[in-house]
């Protein structure tokens, strides 16, 4: 059973990336489609279900032992528990509520991947993060040639839309030469290609310094190399800032832990990487600074509105008693925000780009708490136990997934992005306990 189950986990982890979907409804305002209205069951979705059946028998064989051995295991389990609870109940307060059960559902399952991955101790975290890595490898090429050809097919079979650098809405760089398509990968939006680019990168390296999981350097080489350009391509500053205090957490916690062996292993990958990331950056470099120009009108335009949307968070929570404690109802942002504003075009309304923020907005005060409770107690042995390898790769994946969810709202509002989530923190905590228990046994 432990080998189908890795199997499914494994078919689960290849297919996060990929956006193929069924749409069962489309939830319209102003007459007009809004992504965060579509209503959609995805492919992951599947071979998550099957991955979770195949579990049961493991789950309720260690859940007892495996729970009672650790208050932080228990803690984290309460916090998500209740917070998939907050969830449910918020579609009686929703404006949408077809669009907060989807959400809802969405958290259910994402809480009960959070739930297997603490509790069943045969699934390696090593294990978990090769099954990410080997996932980024394709929509990685995909990538590369889209920033190459500088056009992007759709495909319905693989869940992706056409996008055309001439259109408006597309995401590109607008430079003195026109404009330049963002590698999209197999996403639906540059930003979050790029936000799981920058994980799969530290992903690649903790498992190639740690060297617990059989699998070939050449393989693991080769996606370093083929994401450290597609990140790059993706032109994500906020995944760029990720990448760069995730890698360098990294490399600062080997050092003053002194792991050199770990060090000399990813020294090559890291340094090839590097290599292809600053080639790239020199070949695509009068169009990439661009990003950083105050005065472009793309990028002003971006700046202002992310400043804006704290204003709706504001307005958002603070209408009204019930808004603050309890929010607006999961997934029910951009629809509280055309209550308030109407009248306007459905692409005008915006989540945050804060996952905290939103958060707030969509659960309260209430629900933030618990989120940051959960943060908290899945962290509290990696901090504890910060000299340990186990601990600093924990640290480095914190980096980057602290960097996203202060830039971008995807960990909340895709339902690979919430899965990303409780991957992350599921696996900071198993990676605690492992560094706990060799603090332990070296003393």
């Amino acid at each position: 059973m432990t080998y189908y189950r890795n199997i499914f986990l494994f078919l689960f982890l290849l297919a996060l990336p990929w956006q193929t979907r069924w749409i069962v409804e489309d939830v319209l305002m102003q007459m007009e489609v809004t992504q965060y209205g579509r209503l959609s069951f995805y492919v992951f979705d599947i071979a998550l279900l099957v991955f979770f059946t195949l579990s049961i028998r493991a789950i309720r064989q260690q859940a007892c032992s495996w729970t009672r051995q650790s208050l932080t295991r228990r803690v984290a389990l309460s916090a998500i528990a209740v917070l998939t609870g907050g969830s449910l109940l918020s579609v009686f307060w929703s404006l949408e509520s077809h669009v907060a059960v989807f959400a809802a559902v969405h958290m259910l399952l994402a809480a009960g991947l959070f739930a297997v991955l603490v509790l069943d101790k045969e699934i390696s975290p090593d294990f978990v993060l090769t099954g990410f890595v080997a996932g980024m490898l394709v929509p990685s090429v995909l990538g590369w040639m889209q920033s190459a050809q500088q056009f992007i097919g759709a495909s319905t079979l693989l869940g992706i839309a056409s996008q055309d650098p001439l259109i408006l809405g597309t995401s590109v760089i607008e430079h003195a030469q026109g404009r330049w398509l963002r590698a999209y990968g197999s996403f639906p939006h540059p930003n979050i290609f790029g936000g799981f680019l920058a994980f799969g990168l530290v992903a690649v390296m903790g498992v190639v310094g740690r060297a617990k999981w059989s699998v070939s350097n050449a393989v693991l080489w080769l996606a370093a190399v083929l994401m450290g350009g597609a990140l790059v391509m993706s032109a994500s500053r906020g995944a760029w800032l990720a990448a760069f205090l995730g890698v360098g957490v990294l490399l600062v916690g080997l050092g003053v832990t002194k792991q050199r062996l770990v060090l000399r292993r990813i020294q090559k990958p890291l340094l090839l990487t590097l290599m292809v990331i600053l080639i790239v950056s020199a070949s695509l470099g009068s169009i990439l600074v661009t990003r950083f120009d105050v005065s472009n009108r793309l990028e002003t335009q971006s700046v202002t509105e992310r400043v804006d949307q704290w204003r709706d968070v504001k307005d958002l929570s603070l209408q009204s008693a019930r808004s603050f404690f309890f929010g607006t109802g999961i997934g029910n942002t951009v629809f509280a925000l055309e209550e308030m504003r109407p009248l306007r075009r459905a692409w005008v309304y915006q989540p945050v780009h804060n996952f905290f923020g939103l958060v707030f907005v969509e659960l309260g005060i209430l629900g933030l708490l618990i989120v940051l409770g959960l943060i908290a107690t899945t962290d509290w042995l990696t901090h504890r136990h910060w000299n340990q390898l186990s601990a600093v790769l924990s640290l480095a994946l914190g980096g980057v997934v602290f960097v996203l969810a202060c830039t971008d709202h995807y960990l909340w509002t895709q339902p690979s992005g919430l899965y990303l989530l409780a991957i992350f923190l599921a696996l900071k905590l198993r990676l605690g306990e492992a560094a706990a228990l060799t603090e332990h046994g070296n003393k």
